[in-house]
Parts: C-alpha cells; structure tokens; sequence
C-alpha cells in the first residue's frame, strides 16, 4: 500500500491469439523478475487472457461431454453398438470438416465458434440418425448391406435436405446481422451452418458407405427391450390426445395462435441487458473530486481508498492513480483491484 508503481499496457495485434500472447507476455515476465534488483516487484495487474482462456476450456470440456452424452442417447434408443458406432462417426467427421473451413476464413477458436460447435454436436448426428434407420429398416427386411444402403439413402434424401436446409435457414440469418451484435455472432452462424451442411453430405456420402460394410441386424437387449415398451405406451397415449385435436382443428390452431401472442407480451417482463452479469474476481473503482481540487488533494483522498482496499482480506491486489491518462483530469483516479479466487 502507498507503493509508487510504473504501469503499462500489453495489446495484442489484430489477428493474434490473445491467450498465446497471454502466456509469452508472463513467460517474459519471469526472465525479467530474475533480473530485478532487490525491492523492486512485477506483477500483473489487469489480465483479461486468464477468463478468455477458461471460457474456452469450458466450452472444450463441454463439447467433450456433449459427444459422449450424445452416444448414449442413441445407444438408448437405438439398442444397437453398430448402429451408434455408425452414428457417432458423423461427429468428427463434421466437426473436422468445420475446423477446415474455420481456418480458411480466417476465424479463431473463440468463445462464440467453439460455442456454436458445443451446440452442433447434437445436431450433426441428425441427418444420420434418419439415414440409418432407413437403411435399418431395408435390413430388417432382408436386403443385403449394399442393396439396403443403396435404396435406403436414396429413399430418404429429400427429408435429409428439408430438414438440414431447415436448421440452415434459421443459423444462418444470424451471419448477416448488422452492427456490435452481427460482429459478435457472424462466426458463430457461419460455424453452425457450415457443420449442418457438413453433417448432410456426411450423412449421404460416408454413412451409407459405412452401413454396406459393417451395419449388422442385431437382437436388442434388455435395454432396447425396455425403450420399445416404453415408445408403445407413449405412442398409445399421443394417439389418445390426438385424435381429439384432430376433430377440433380450428379451436388448436386459435389455441397455438393465443398462446404465441401470450409469449410475446411476456417479453416486456423480461429485463434486458447486452451480457449476463459474471463474477471474474476483479473490479474498477472510478472517483472523481469536485472540480478545481488539486492533484495532491486528489491523491490524499486516494491514500483514503488505499487504506481501505488494505484492510479487505479479500483483496488479492490493487493499483490505481490519479490524474487520469493523460495526467489533465486532476480531480479524477482510477484503481483496479483484484480478488482473492473463490474458496481461497
């Protein structure tokens, strides 16, 4: 506390990996310490690489549970090893591909594209789910592995397209919205958008080459067993609420109809703000003096806030000074202070 420091900034270039600088930033930092004489300090103050970093390693962790999650729902519903293996190649596949594409435009893997490829995982396993049971289904009716990918793909390839095109239709939009928002989302829409059709030619090309080799009828365990008698009875109880809703047509389209508009009135309610709010262990204080206090008065009233910033066991670290940037708003100060980390 009262310490006088030296302070500056580090910007990356534009284009540069910010963690990449992050990390050679502190690397440098340590040869420099070595080198300090005695009673001098270095330490970072402001980090902003630290939270970028972690966001991606969420978002990675994330992307990592969404597959394995994804292979056992369709393990579950499929009942089949084969089946799911077969399923479950259409996400490297597409996800790879996607990679490709995100280099050649030149896009980074930052918190919206890493994002938008966490959401597609579900998503790119679609268009081959609708394959294979196709194709499964021309199995179970005797053809051969080659016959039955053959008829099975081609049978079901305008529905593949339609509902693909339909996911498209609405990532794709998101590129091409204007000003801070469109710049924040342009990578994430052409992210998605790029791995559905990815997903499509996927499903259409190598899950039907993969079918004719190694897809095998299998008997359905206990498991598939369970998940068959369990799609009965549901099957059963939406044909019961069905059946009314058809007869009554009208009333269910003016139902959908008020309930869309409810929703509307709904979002009024709701409170808006650009980004949710996070705790990141660190805030900025800016206080200003009236105006015509001197610079010394200024800083007096800065040594107050230092003493008390000292007396916070939560406080990790602060700095500040007076005088603003350019050293003309001598009524003005600014202090960064850093918290000690959760559970710490």
């Amino acid at each position: 506390m009262g310490e006088p420091t030296i302070g500056f900034g580090i910007t990356k270039l534009r284009g540069a990996n910010a963690v990449q600088v992050g990390h050679d930033m502190k690397a440098k930092m340590e040869q420099i310490r070595a080198q300090l004489p005695e009673g001098l300090r270095l330490d970072v103050n402001w980090d902003t690489t630290i939270f970028v970093e972690r966001a991606i390693n969420e978002i990675l962790l994330t992307l990592l549970l969404a597959a394995i999650l994804t292979g056992f729902v369709c393990w579950l519903f499929l009942g089949s090893w084969s089946t799911t293996v077969n399923i479950l190649l259409a996400i490297p596949t597409s996800i790879l591909g996607t990679f490709i594409v995100i280099y050649f435009f030149g896009f980074t893997l930052n918190t919206h594209t890493v994002l938008g490829l966490r959401l597609v995982v579900g998503i790119v396993v679609d268009d081959a789910i609708v394959v294979l049971e196709n194709i499964y289904r021309h199995r179970e009716m005797g053809e051969g592995k080659v016959k039955a990918a053959s008829v099975g793909a081609r049978e079901i390839t305008f529905a593949a397209a339609a509902t693909t095109l339909a996911i498209v239709s609405i990532f794709m939009p998101v590129a091409f919205m204007k000003g801070i928002i469109g710049r924040f989302f342009f990578q994430f829409g052409v992210t998605i958008s790029v791995a559905v059709l990815l997903s499509l030619l996927e499903a259409l090309t190598l899950a039907p080459m993969r079918c004719s080799r190694f897809l095998e009828v299998e008997h359905r365990g206990r498991v598939g067993r369970t998940m068959d008698r369990l799609f009965k009875r549901l099957s059963a109880i939406y044909l019961r609420a069905l059946e009314p809703a058809l007869h009554h047509r009208a009333w269910v389209l003016v139902g959908s109809l008020v309930l869309f508009v409810l929703s509307l009135g709904i979002v009024k309610l709701l409170r808006q703000e650009f980004v949710p709010s996070q705790d990141m262990s660190r805030f900025l204080i800016r206080f200003q003096t009236p105006v015509g206090t001197s610079l010394d008065a200024t800083d007096r009233y800065f040594r107050q806030l230092e003493t008390f910033l000292a007396t916070r066991p939560e406080v990790r670290l602060f700095a500040g000074f007076v005088g603003g940037f350019g050293g003309s708003d001598v009524n003005t100060g600014i202090a960064y202070v850093n918290l000690k980390e959760p559970g710490d």
